[in-house]
């Protein structure tokens, strides 16, 4: 008797909470967008629309269990930006909705001239109208209907360079657009400096940016970024830049400041501001240098920089006309032992070169 009067008790009490369920009402929304504080195609209450159409109206006042969690759930996950859609109820009546976007990772155009997004998953995303991600941009990918194993291959070497490049604050300032040759190898278009940077496959990018560090450090802030038209990383353990026909003079203190602000991570347009504050008016004188047109600079075993230094940017050193002299000597002997080096090394058809202290010039060949 005991047991029955409990079993109907129970059995009141969830009749009771069911009734109750019926009556709750959504009491609002609350929308998370989980992508560590930045927005990228969506936000707030670009979700908010999207809930509504699913609905049909908005969600506060609804009675609670007319709400299709799991499907509205799967209605946000055909978006194309869209990862992850997680909804629930709290016990105030507040719907949660926690939404993950797909995070591109690099822009890339065709050679077709079509565009689109590469996620970290190596998925393909299409362009937003609303606005636009910024990301490394990357030309010249084959403009294919049906992407075979190549293509997936070449995406994922366009991922590992892109992140790379967004790890650096110096270089995601200073890469303004990166190239696929037909030959599927990439090339690197600086944002500051008339030249190209050959990098060959996305492979040992922390030793070929290392290599091209050192290079803008202690080549290009003597000579200016407008110096060389070719810098190429592909050889191991060197650095071979072909001159170009016509020469930009910089004058090398204000080349300085200019790397030393892009190695804090402000932009070019930082650059240009402060440089126009200290040197009003002052305008790049150009020369022309008509006997040596093309110059190879090959650098051999690149010395390492100390944290400090790498961090502090480059930092500039005067010398006297005696010091340089007596340099410019050195240099010629290092000259003549590189071309004994090369008689008795015709077989190695990469470039060889001793490395002394400063260059010289000779024969249109530079060595450093």
């Amino acid at each position: 008797m005991i047991g029955f009067m409990a079993g109907a008790g129970m059995l009141t009490l969830l009749l009771a909470a069911i009734g109750n369920k019926k009556d709750e009402i959504c009491k609002g929304i609350q929308i998370v967008m989980d992508n560590e504080n930045e927005f990228y195609f969506l936000n707030e209450k670009d979700v908010r629309q999207i809930i509504e159409e699913i609905l049909q109206g908005k969600p506060e006042g609804r009675p609670v269990e007319s709400f299709r969690l799991h499907e509205m759930e799967k209605v946000l996950e055909k978006s194309p930006w869209i990862r992850n859609a997680e909804f629930y109820f709290d016990n105030h009546h507040i719907l949660h909705v926690v939404i993950k976007e797909k995070k591109p990772v690099a822009r890339i155009f065709t050679t077709e001239r079509r565009s689109f997004y590469l996620d970290e998953q190596l998925g393909i995303l299409p362009l937003s109208v609303k606005r636009a991600v910024k990301v490394p941009v990357v030309t010249g990918f084959p403009d294919k209907k049906i992407r075979g194993r190549s293509d997936s291959a070449l995406l994922r070497q366009v991922k590992e360079l892109a992140l790379f490049i967004q790890k650096s604050s110096f270089w995601n300032a200073q890469v303004a657009q990166l190239h696929i040759t037909p030959t599927k190898e990439f090339e690197m278009i600086p944002l500051v400096g008339n030249h190209t940077v050959k990098l060959g496959q996305a492979e040992e990018l922390e030793k070929k940016f290392y290599k091209l560090l050192v290079f803008y450090k202690e080549v290009l802030t003597k000579t200016g970024f407008n110096y060389y038209g070719t810098i190429d990383l592909r050889f191991k353990g060197q650095v071979v830049a072909n001159r170009k026909a016509e020469v930009v003079n910089i004058d090398t203190v204000t080349l300085k400041k200019r790397v030393e602000i892009l190695l804090s991570g402000s932009t070019i347009q930082d650059v240009e501001k402060r440089q126009e504050i200290e040197e009003p008016g002052k305008t790049k004188q150009k020369s022309v240098n008509s006997k040596r047109n093309h110059e190879t600079v090959v650098i051999n075993n690149a010395p390492k920089l100390s944290a400090e230094t790498e961090n502090s940017g480059p930092k500039g050193k005067t010398e006297n006309t005696n010091q340089t002299k007596m340099i410019n000597k050195k240099a010629k002997e290092g000259i003549e032992t590189a071309r004994q080096e090369k008689l008795k090394n015709k077989a190695d058809k990469k470039p060889k070169a001793v490395m002394p202290s400063m260059p010289i010039v000779e024969n249109a060949e530079e060595y450093y």
